[in-house]
């Protein structure tokens, strides 16, 4: 009986592993990888805190914004979370962002409202995978 049941819970934690290797959000690494190589020491908006961690960790070169969970943000500086977050849902247009914020990168999930400024004159797109958008504003940030 303990055999049974050792192999019953041999088979749910291979369940409960193989869950947990399923991507729940895309993966940054690939953006990070470009940033590291061509990015410099520019200012990166990075629209997904989350996600922090792992960009940084393969963009050591890069000043990735919003390390820290966006609880945070709004404690030290609400009126800043305020503009980070209007940002994040396309509420704000890209002369304001670039007047408030002052990034030179832009790393959002795609469908992300924020991505839409990849229509505006001057903005590329020098990464892109399935999941995750590179904005390039053309140098107007810091």
């Amino acid at each position: 009986v303990c055999i049974g049941l050792l192999g019953v819970g041999a088979t749910s934690l291979c369940h409960v592993v193989a869950a947990v290797k399923i991507e729940l959000r895309p993966s940054y690494h690939g953006v990070a990888v470009w940033l590291h190589e061509h990015g410099g020491d520019a200012l990166v908006f990075n629209s997904n805190w989350g996600a922090y961690p792992e960009l940084r960790y393969f963009s050591s070169t890069s000043r990735i914004a919003q390390g820290h969970d966006a609880v945070f943000v709004a404690c030290y500086d609400r009126e800043r979370f305020k503009v980070m977050r209007s940002a994040i849902e396309g509420k704000m247009t890209l002369e304001d962002f670039r007047r408030e914020l002052r990034y030179r990168f832009i790393v959002a999930e795609r469908g992300t409202p924020i991505v839409e400024f990849a229509r505006e004159r001057g903005v590329t797109k020098p990464f892109q995978d399935e999941k995750v958008v590179l904005l390039d504003l053309g140098g107007q940030g810091g």
